[in-house]
């Protein structure tokens, strides 16, 4: 009988260590979100990751003159309260709340000390459909009824619900320059949005995409360029297909600075004068 009771007592302990253990675990599907770095000296900006398995860092590299922002941009995969950023690092999260994360970053360089960073959620729009359906990472394949290969614009295309548009070159050049820039609906009807390359965000007649069609696996835009002298609007037709979440990390510059000398012409080409 005192054995019995001991073998009790003894699997009780057990159940109760082990229950406090998954009462620590992090719920990680809550960090598909844009995490904005709280300390100003910290080597990043902030880090966004999101449902389809992408994650884009933002770092303070940048110089005072020259104001550039240097983003990584990859795949990611969760395994308990750890994130492994391919070809970058693993995150080890802390603390996970609905508005803020501290979390331990280890790159993948030998000689990197961990980093410690704390952040806060940035805003985001309202969580419906067509938002859910647009906010993930999408490939170029068909321009104007051209392959995006034939039209040298092979690229992979990012949006997410705080308000991030994101575009990744194959083969970037001066025409084809990679940059990351802001999206919101400019209408109730969500059929259309508009962008902007600065710093902030005005919908008008000039930067407005029409979203013609939006399912699971594919996403067809239109925009329109109004001719300034009278004659027929111009259009381009953008055709994309779901992007895998298999994507190797690569490092990325955007002059963000509005008289760093960059012409940005349309929804997908930021071109420099």
């Amino acid at each position: 009988m005192k054995k019995i009771r001991l073998l009790i007592i003894v699997s009780l302990i057990a159940l109760a260590i082990t229950s406090c253990k998954e009462d620590e675990e992090v719920v990680t599907t809550n960090i598909n979100a844009k995490w904005n770095v709280s300390a100003t000296t910290s080597p990043y900006k902030s880090f966004e990751f999101t449902e389809s398995g992408n994650y884009l860092v933002t770092t303070n590299a940048g110089t005072k003159s020259t104001d550039q922002d240097i983003y990584i941009f990859g795949s990611y995969s969760a395994v308990a309260q750890t994130l492994t950023l391919k070809d970058f690092g693993t995150i080890e999260i802390n603390e996970l709340t609905s508005n803020n994360v501290s979390f331990t970053l280890k790159l993948d360089s030998a000689s990197a000390d961990p980093i410690e960073i704390t952040a806060t959620k940035a805003d985001e729009m309202d969580s419906d459909t067509k938002t859910n359906l647009l906010c993930r990472s999408w490939d170029m394949y068909k321009i104007n009824g051209k392959t995006a290969e034939e039209t040298s614009a092979e690229a992979t295309v990012f949006f997410s619900k705080a308000g991030t548009y994101f575009i990744e070159f194959k083969y970037p050049d001066e025409i084809h320059e990679s940059g990351m820039a802001l999206w919101k609906w400019s209408d109730s009807n969500q059929t259309k949005f508009c962008y902007s390359w600065g710093e902030t965000i005005t919908c008008d007649e000039n930067n407005q995409v029409e979203v013609v069609e939006v399912t699971q696996s594919s996403l067809k835009l239109q925009q329109i360029f109004s001719s300034e002298e009278g004659g027929d609007d111009e259009y381009d037709v953008y055709e994309l297909t779901l992007a895998d979440n298999n994507k190797s990390a690569s490092v990325n510059t955007t002059i963000i600075n509005q008289n760093s000398g960059l012409n940005k012409t349309g929804f997908l080409y930021r071109q420099k004068k």
